[in-house]
């Protein structure tokens, strides 16, 4: 009679194995935890002014669909509303959902603002604090104009109309050279 040798195989890790995984993933945890809180808030500050971007976009569009004039007020620092003859069309934007600090402030420092970006020392540069799109999708003449977004580290975009065309800009602050791109 022939005995059949039974052989066992244990399939895993051993503790040595499980305990160097364990230590590179730490290490590799070590490295991109603080980056990461390192970006987050000029990400969260970059989406809040291409938010605004867009929204500026969706208002001329709106207008022009609705054939009457579509108007953002803007009501400096936290919130913006979009309205049709002063009653709100979308629910009222509140800066503060996008967390770090991001308010409309005013542009940095005194002969940074380049020309085109208006006065220096207001957060809204548009008259009244509101950007309005005629149903051409055109502004008023005195129409154009930039609001200023900041976050709590200082880093900034303007977002605006340069000219009554409508078309909408949006530019970054680079506090290191002192100027906007």
């Amino acid at each position: 009679m022939t005995h059949m040798k039974r052989e066992y195989f244990c399939a895993g890790f051993s503790l040595v194995e499980l305990m160097v995984v364990i230590a590179v993933i730490s290490i590799l945890m070590a490295i991109a935890v603080p980056a990461f809180f390192a970006w987050k808030p000029n990400y969260q500050l970059q989406r809040a002014a291409r938010d605004l971007y867009s929204n500026m976009q969706k208002v001329k569009i709106e207008a022009i669909k609705r054939n009457t004039n579509v108007v953002i007020v803007f009501n400096p620092p936290n919130t913006y509303t979009i309205t049709v003859a002063g009653n709100p069309i979308f629910p009222t934007i509140d800066l503060r959902d996008y967390g770090n600090g991001i308010e409309m402030v005013m542009p940095p420092a005194a002969g940074s603002v380049p020309d085109d970006l208006g006065p220096n020392g207001t957060p809204v540069s548009y008259a009244a604090n509101s950007l309005s799109f005629n149903a051409r999708g055109m502004l008023p003449m005195a129409g154009t104009g930039y609001v200023y977004l900041r976050n709590a580290k200082g880093n900034g975009y303007a977002v605006g109309t340069p000219g009554i065309t409508g078309i909408v800009r949006i530019l970054k602050w680079f506090p290191a050279s002192n100027n906007w791109q």
